[in-house]
């Protein structure tokens, strides 16, 4: 005897939901921009926080960082000064 929920079998609401978490699963969770400076301690603290939270965002794909050239020119300008 199958159960029913609000005139809807209770089997048809969990294949709903099954389909509707892998569809939610596939799309990014956030969108990450992260700052110069974020991103330069990153790049000379290898075991440093900041590095580790780039590590994450890079681990699970559901995450996006946000990049442009001109974020990424600056980057490249501050870790090129003595």
């Amino acid at each position: 005897m199958a159960a029913k929920a609000e005139g809807n079998d209770v089997g048809d609401l969990e294949r709903l939901v099954d389909e509707v978490s892998d569809e939610v699963s596939t799309r990014p969770r956030l969108r990450l921009l992260l700052d110069t400076n974020l991103l330069v301690r990153a790049a000379i603290t290898p075991e440093g926080l900041a590095r580790r939270i780039l590590q994450l965002i890079a681990d699970d794909p559901r995450h996006v960082l946000i990049l442009s050239t001109h974020l990424l020119a600056e980057v490249a300008d501050v870790l090129s000064r003595p």
